[in-house]
């Protein structure tokens, strides 16, 4: 499993979440549960919940049923 650094400022999932809020993207799906982890982390860190939602692609599709 990879793992990122110990600075967070560099964290990988940290500038995927700030570019997909500046997109204006409410939903980040993804279909890697390390992912999911890393990136909802993110999200929480960042303090962007109210704004941005990690999701799994599984998720998408159970709402879309």
């Amino acid at each position: 499993m990879w793992v990122e650094g110990t600075n967070m400022e560099e964290r990988l999932a940290f500038e995927r979440v700030q570019e997909a809020v500046e997109t204006g993207a409410e939903v980040l799906a993804v279909a890697c549960p390390f992912c999911l982890l890393t990136l909802e982390d993110a999200v929480k860190v960042k303090g962007l919940e109210d704004k941005l939602r990690v999701m799994d692609i599984m998720e998408l599709v159970n709402l879309a049923l």
